[in-house]
């Protein structure tokens, strides 16, 4: 898939390139809109990722002009103007959908995804021929479940050459998917890649041709055996470990670059206070607190982000009075702070897991060391039992993966498991062997905190339980229900919250609200005040009285946020108030807030059970 990105934003334009590129996309990148008019008629684009607030041509008019000179690739505007007549302006325009700023790298990736699969680009993310495989979400290539390692163009190809099985692509053709402008080769660099990508599917044991030439015509890709695989699902922890060492990647350009563009709020705030600030440098000093409030926003650092945003709204202002300078400063100064804590704080320098293996079969910790990076992993491996506890102490791994059969006996490895576990109570440990037995699997269990992984088994298999030991709860198991007459918010809300992968259920009925309840249980309950039969606030009632729901987290949607109609909301038992008209960002923040309160609840119901395994003959009230 090849993207054209318009931001002009440099810091925030290398973040979304990083990441575009990390999920196999082919990225060519303007800085404003005149530019950017060019490559679309030079070049065939598959989706525009489109700011609005660009230079030469702004993105509404750039939208405009692309769709009356006939182009139909999707537009995704990306806009820090979350009102409704922007967005108005922008689908007007031609756009397909938009993107309010600040967001979550997760959540662009997933509104690109559903873009492209709108636009029937792609139908599916596991593309496959015969058990040959390739994964778009994770950039896998496998062969019965044996990874294949191909360059980017070779996987690029691949990928075209399956999601067209039936098309005859020239040479040129191929260059123009495949290739980003500024890359200049010959024909003869499709013939190169096509020979080595044909070379690297027969060394993984296909013995049937996969790409065929047409003579005089191009490649296309030959017909497979009848017999095809089940496509396993995406895996989005190897995708969120992927956007986490991006991320990580991107911190430090981001330091580097923050002492130049604090100065320039700075020069404006010494101007102001000196009551000499011009036009020019207010307008300056203004982008710079909005661009960089933008990219801390997306670094998920909402206090930080929160300060550059009340810069930047008093920046707005034509005349500012002098007296607000030493409140920008301190705001100015407060930000230092925060960056120079963050960069103390030893889990943001690297965002990679560190995982002990005690395991004697070398053939596998080899192979699993070898992939363990692109689930955002480092292995470290021991190889005998008695130096388990030093290695535990030197190096504080997050998980332990424990082979109980590398001693001889399979109760020795038990005791040492049990000996382990009372030694490091909080350590996820995930013990292996090849044991049916129940009894094996019972004397596990009842040491607590640990997960039982029986051989044989993939390789595939291990990361996921890692990572699943790692994050024991996530977002996706949350399930919401969303009452609200307003089909349209309720739609709209739903989109936002989509990127988290959160199972959402919507009612415009409240009549028939407790049956929706107990067949969907929730986790999170959110209700408009204001709607016919019952109303919002009935409806909290009716939920805090009943035995079963009573405890269930309520958020009240309300136009009214007076002091009397909060002592209402509150009163009847919401947990939360937030005011319409939505703001996107504060309802995605303040849902997931709500939401990771919601499974601390249940890491310590988590942690109590743990307890009462270990210490049967305990009671515990949390």
């Amino acid at each position: 898939m090849k993207l054209l990105l318009v931001e002009d934003d440099e810091s925030l334009a290398n973040i979304l390139l990083e990441a575009l590129v990390a999920h196999h996309y082919t990225v060519n990148a303007a800085m404003d809109g005149l530019t950017a008019w060019n490559l679309v008629q030079a070049d065939r684009y598959d989706l525009l990722l489109l700011d609005i607030m660009v230079p030469k041509l702004d993105g509404i008019s750039l939208c405009r002009q692309i769709r009356t000179a006939g182009y139909q690739m999707p537009i995704l505007l990306l806009t820090a103007k979350d009102s409704s007549s922007d967005r108005v302006l922008g689908l007007e325009a031609g756009a397909d959908d938009y993107v309010v700023k600040p967001f979550a790298l997760q959540e662009l990736i997933a509104r690109i995804r559903a873009l492209l699969r709108r636009s029937k680009v792609t139908v599916s993310a596991i593309l496959n021929w015969d058990s040959l495989l390739l994964n778009s979400e994770t950039g896998e290539v496998t062969y019965q479940e044996k990874l294949l390692h191909l360059t980017p163009k070779e996987y690029h190809l691949l990928e075209v050459f399956l999601q067209n099985p039936q098309r005859i692509f020239s040479r040129s053709a191929l260059l123009d998917r495949i290739w980003a402008v500024g890359e200049s080769p010959g024909e003869e660099a499709v013939t190169t890649q096509i020979k080595g990508l044909r070379q690297k599917l027969k060394a993984a044991g296909i013995q049937a041709e996969v790409i065929e030439t047409v003579y005089g015509m191009g490649y296309r890709l030959k017909s497979a055996p009848s017999e095809k695989p089940q496509p396993e699902k995406p895996k989005k922890q190897q995708v969120e470990a992927k956007l986490q060492t991006i991320m990580a990647q991107m911190w430090e350009p981001l330091q580097k670059s923050l002492p130049a563009k604090l100065a320039v709020i700075e020069a404006a705030i010494a101007a102001i206070a000196e009551g000499s600030l011009q036009p020019q440098l207010q307008q300056q000093a203004q982008d710079t607190a909005h661009r960089l409030a933008g990219t801390l926003l997306t670094f998920g650092l909402s206090e930080s982000g929160q300060v550059m945003q009340d810069v930047e709204t008093i920046l707005r202002v034509s005349v500012i009075d002098p007296n607000v300078a030493t409140a920008l400063q301190q705001k100015v100064e407060f930000l230092k702070q925060q960056m120079q804590l963050r960069e103390l704080q030893p889990g943001n320098r690297s965002q990679t897991s560190l995982i002990l293996a005690l395991e004697s079969d070398r053939d596998l910790t080899q192979q699993l060391q070898a992939q363990s990076p692109q689930w955002g992993i480092h292995l470290e491996v021991i190889h005998q039992p008695e130096a388990a506890k030093t290695a535990i102490a030197k190096l504080s791994p997050q998980a332990l993966l424990f082979n109980l059969e590398i001693v001889s006996d399979l109760d020795q490895g038990l005791n040492l498991l049990a000996q382990l576990k009372q030694d490091y109570p909080h350590l996820p440990i995930l013990a292996i062997a090849s044991s049916t037995n129940l009894s094996t699997r019972l004397q596990v269990a009842r040491l607590g905190g640990c997960t039982f992984l029986q051989k044989p088994l993939a390789l595939t298999a291990i990361f996921q339980a890692l990572q699943k030991a790692l994050t024991p709860f996530r977002p996706s198991e949350s399930k919401i229900l969303m009452v609200d007459r307003d089909r349209q918010l309720l739609q709209d809300l739903q989109t936002r919250l989509e990127p988290w992968d959160l199972q959402i259920t919507t009612l415009t009925e409240a009549a028939i609200f407790w049956d929706v309840l107990e067949t969907t249980q929730p986790d999170l309950l959110i209700l408009d005040r204001e709607m016919p039969d019952y109303s919002g606030i009935e409806l909290c009632q009716i939920v805090r009285n009943d035995a079963q729901w009573g405890q269930l987290p309520i958020v009240i949607l309300s136009s009214r946020t007076d002091p009397q109609m909060l002592d209402r909301i509150f009163s009847a038992g919401a947990d939360d108030c937030i005011q319409k008209p939505i703001v996107g960002v504060e309802f995605t923040s303040r849902i997931l807030n709500r939401i990771k309160r919601i499974q601390m609840r249940r890491q310590l119901s988590h942690l109590q059970g743990m307890r009462t395994e270990a210490q049967p003959n305990r009671a515990s009230i949390w």
